[in-house]
């Protein structure tokens, strides 16, 4: 009898998929709760872009390391550390090239990976930061058109923690409650 390969699930993305270590991360909890006929890779890295810069995501080794892993499924979580700067209307058609390329690279893989689109949770930051103004006005309507046009799923956190500061202690990484709902 040959045994079933497991379904291999590729979580990319910047410090909000990293997570704190061990099961403070949304992949380990992805793991816990999917069980062994799965394998889910956390391919998460601090900072991570997908602007150009020097931790834009696809320049990263975890972004090799993620192609490497082979996965069936890929859960891109980014645009958080893109969200910086006064004027971000600017940078839109650069974020969108980035991000194209980024989908593009996964779903050119041998193992044709189904690619879910990770809408970033929100930040709570005062009325005077731009970042989490940028992140709703900007990157979020952006990423759902991409994930539309390039017939990827869409999983929304930021509307899961809409409203949910408490789940954030530092107004922008999730606590573990806050991991064990994303």
């Amino acid at each position: 009898m040959m045994a079933i390969a497991p379904i291999r699930i590729a979580c990319i993305g910047d410090s909000i998929t990293e997570g704190r270590g061990g099961v403070n991360s949304y992949p380990a909890q992805l793991q816990k709760i999917l069980g062994s006929r799965y394998l889910v890779g956390n391919f998460g890295r601090t900072s991570a872009s997908v602007l150009p810069g020097p931790l834009q995501y696809h320049k990263l080794p975890e972004c090799q390391d993620a192609i490497d892993f082979r996965p069936n499924k890929v859960l891109m979580m980014l645009g958080t550390n893109d969200s910086p700067g006064l004027n971000w209307s600017e940078r839109r058609e650069r974020f969108r090239t980035a991000y194209r390329t980024l989908i593009s690279g996964f779903r050119g893989l041998k193992s044709k990976p189904e690619i879910v689109v990770m809408l970033p949770p929100p930040m709570f930051f005062g009325e005077s930061d731009w970042r989490p103004r940028n992140l709703v006005d900007e990157i979020i309507p952006l990423e759902q058109t991409l994930a539309d046009v390039e017939g990827c799923l869409v999983f929304n956190a930021y509307e899961l923690f809409k409203g949910k500061e408490e789940s954030f202690p530092d107004r922008l990484h999730p606590n573990n409650l806050g991991f064990d709902l994303m």
